[in-house]
């Protein structure tokens, strides 16, 4: 029996469902086969994280609605901390992640679906799973990959909404975007997004504006109300809560110029980092925050088809954004989360602030992957086998250069100052002793210190 994503659109058929859970089940493997041991460190962002893990699992840690140390609400840390009480290993920090990621691809398919023809779906949906970017923060430590799951959830709940005015699904979007906002900082602009896009709606809508304003109102009251226990810990601890962003802020050293000037910094970072997401090579300015870390610089964002078909698919959605399907309402999602995680934030494209907008790209990369299959259909039909077998190569291909560079020893170098595995036996029972004993932090540079007086197999090392 087939099923709906939505009660006006194309039925979701059995077969989709089966093969998107074979898609899972694949992306799902990749993430698992050899998890605890590659990468080959657990880098700094990592040993933080779990730092504050074993401080909640020993009773020193940040309260749920509290801060942990990047500063970010807690609650992420705390959903890794339900994995680590199962066991204390790099697998179990890593696995939410793997998890995560893998869940959202169910979403991302149900709303590329709504424009595209299922094969094509399905076939960017591989390309998104095996994605070198997207594989690589699928496989660590981190909880910014979250924000896809989120970000892919709302965009469906507003596409909703906006297509039958039911409170459920403006309740849905605020319930999503109320995740996003107690995760890692890039989730704060799903809101925006959302609220951006209930406001465009009205321009031509297809249900009363007074629906999408009390949607709307609905949407911003629900966030509100769940996120009101984080609001106290937030302005106890403004100054802090705020330290990461102004450090990061493209503006923090342009204080004396005008609301002009300013405007003119971001767009200018804007056309500076945008085209980054194109290009065979992303550029490394001598500031603390390395892109090489998070993306392959010497070789782009995505692989050379990929960043074609990426800018082939934005070409095409120019030509679909007067009809009611879902593609403009991609671009306000994609443009808002670009611009404040990329053109308001200093240095090269950052993989990690931008992985929440990959899946959003790969919306992109679905509309190139369906005028081909499209194409092919009108005009020869082998050649839409020929493009089934050349998005499986592309995947294989992806999968196997990211294994390549995961394992390199330029992004080891990167991902410095980290801790080797074979040593996090020792790091982690250093820890667990430390954050049974105090709540104060224990970074990566504090144990390299440690270790010069006390080399392991020494007395007290461990």
């Amino acid at each position: 029996m087939s099923q709906t994503s939505r009660a006006d659109s194309t039925p979701i058929a059995g077969w989709e469902w089966s093969t998107l859970a074979l898609i899972g089940a694949a992306a799902l493997a990749l993430r698992l086969y050899a998890l605890g041991r590659i990468p080959a460190v657990f880098f700094h962002d990592e040993c933080d994280n779990l730092v504050n893990v074993y401080q909640i699992l020993n009773g020193n840690g940040p309260g749920f609605f509290g801060l942990d140390w990047k500063p970010q609400p807690a609650a992420s840390v705390y959903l890794l901390s339900l994995f680590m009480r199962v066991g204390k290993s790099v697998f179990a920090l890593r696995l939410p992640a793997a998890l995560m990621s893998v869940a959202a691809v169910v979403p991302f398919y149900l709303l590329l679906r709504r424009a595209v023809a299922a094969v094509p779906a399905l076939l960017t949906t591989l390309l998104l799973a095996t994605d070198i970017w997207y594989l690589h923060f699928s496989r660590s430590g981190w909880d910014n990959i979250f924000t896809c799951l989120f970000v892919t959830a709302a965009a469906l709940s507003v596409d909703d909404a906006v297509h039958t005015g039911r409170a459920r699904c403006f309740g849905w979007a605020g319930v999503w975007s109320t995740l996003g906002a107690y995760g890692y900082a890039a989730g704060r602009t799903i809101l925006p997004a959302i609220l951006l896009i209930l406001l465009c709606a009205g321009w031509r809508p297809l249900i009363p504006r007074r629906r999408l304003l009390t949607g709307a109102l609905l949407t911003t009251a629900v966030t509100v109300i769940l996120f009101i226990p984080q609001v106290r810990s937030i302005r106890s601890n403004w100054e802090h809560f705020q330290d990461r962003p102004r450090f990061v802020s493209v503006l923090k050293d342009q204080q004396n110029r005008s609301v002009l000037g300013k405007v003119a910094v971001v767009l200018g970072n804007f056309g500076w980092k945008a085209p980054q997401l194109f290009t065979n090579r992303i550029p490394q300015p001598a500031v603390p925050e390395r892109p090489s870390r998070y993306l392959r610089v010497d070789d782009g964002a995505f692989l050379r088809p990929t960043a074609i078909a990426l800018l082939v698919g934005m070409v095409i959605s120019f030509f679909m954004l007067g009809r009611d399907g879902p593609v403009w309402q991609w671009w306000i999602f994609l443009l808002t989360s670009f611009g404040i995680t990329e053109a308001l934030t200093f240095g090269s494209l950052n993989g990690a602030r931008g992985i929440i907008f990959v899946p959003l790209l790969y919306l992109f990369v679905g509309l190139t992957v369906d005028a081909l299959w499209q194409l092919s259909l009108r005009t020869y039909r082998p050649l839409a086998a020929l493009l089934v077998a050349a998005t499986m190569v592309l995947s294989v291909s992806a999968t196997r250069q990211y294994f390549v560079w995961v394992q390199s020893s330029g992004l080891l170098e990167a991902l410095e100052p980290a801790i080797p595995i074979d040593e996090f036996p020792a790091w982690q029972a250093y820890v667990l002793d430390w954050t049974a004993h105090t709540s104060d932090f224990f970074n990566v540079n504090m144990w390299k210190e440690y270790r010069k007086s006390h080399p392991i197999g020494s007395a007290g090392a461990s």
